[in-house]
């Protein structure tokens, strides 16, 4: 874990600042990452914690209730809730006030 985001997967290397701070943490193999609702599922990760940036790559998906995206590459600023999608493709419920 770091601060609300779980991160589980096959082997997982992280790299600390001399007062002890997860510095970036790189996860192989069959990650899962959740935080606030959201499920992202990929090959591989990258979190450069101080930035607040998780990249996403090896088949990514992010699902959010019925609401899932996919691409060659995500991209999360975790501090501004943004997400950044190469080759994105993806599903949406729209709410029911939505007109198309």
């Amino acid at each position: 874990t770091h601060g609300d985001l779980l991160v589980r997967c096959h082997q997982m290397e992280l790299t600390y600042n001399p007062k002890g701070e997860v510095v970036t943490l790189t996860a192989n193999g069959n990650v899962v990452v959740t935080r606030s609702g959201t499920r992202a599922e990929a090959h591989r990760a990258k979190l450069a914690a101080k930035q607040g940036v998780l990249v996403l790559e090896g088949d990514p998906i992010l699902v959010q209730g019925e609401n899932r995206l996919a691409g060659q590459r995500i991209t999360v600023h975790l501090k501004d809730n943004r997400i950044d999608i190469t080759e994105a493709r993806g599903t949406f419920k729209l709410g029911s006030g939505a007109t198309p």
